[in-house]
């Protein structure tokens, strides 16, 4: 079952998705073709390799539902966009970034920060380590969560990472699985 509860739900899951970011393991959508257009480009980068998955977020004291994400992510910690999508393959919302700015886009509404930690702080209400699972997305290790104070679960399979912490609060269980690179 998917829970999207309220539109604030929607988007939190969708930025959660931002890094990583589907919908946990048993749901299988099919990834994009290519990410959403963007009516406001920020980033002007060449192609890059798109990386695509499932992510799933779940609040470990329960007063907020659990999320599952489909996600479609460019670039890298300096500059990148990233597509968060439901089970099914609508999009929700997209997220871009570069050093200046991030800018998240719902829908014909668009929303400008200064950073992609405030982006995702703000709509998910947990702050999430940005540089750590950009490392464990390219080089598939998990040494750089445990240091940014999360407790890694699972990671033997380098395209599987479940990840918790329990401080600050609220406690938060991440769940990311790739696709596999033809």
């Amino acid at each position: 079952m998917y829970v999207i509860a309220q539109p604030i739900h929607a988007c939190r899951s969708a930025l959660l998705g931002l890094l990583v970011g589907g919908v946990l393991a048993g749901c299988a959508a099919p990834p994009p073709a290519s990410p959403a257009p963007n009516p406001s480009p920020i980033n002007s980068f060449a192609p890059a390799k798109v990386t695509t998955g499932r992510l799933g977020l779940q609040f470990i004291d329960g007063t907020t539902p659990s999320v599952q994400l489909g996600f479609s992510l460019q670039g890298d910690r300096s500059q990148g966009q990233l597509v968060l999508e439901t089970p099914f393959g609508t999009t929700l919302a997209s997220a871009q970034w570069n050093t200046q700015q991030a800018l998240l886009i719902r829908g014909q509404s668009q929303q400008t920060f200064t950073t992609l930690e405030a982006l995702l702080q703000q709509e998910l209400g947990s702050n999430l380590p940005v540089d750590a699972l950009f490392a464990w997305i390219n080089k598939k290790s998990a040494a750089e969560l445990n240091a940014a104070g999360w407790v890694v679960e699972d990671a033997e399979d380098a395209l599987r990472l479940r990840a918790t912490r329990l401080t600050p609060a609220p406690a938060v269980r991440l769940t990311v699985v790739l696709d596999p690179t033809p």
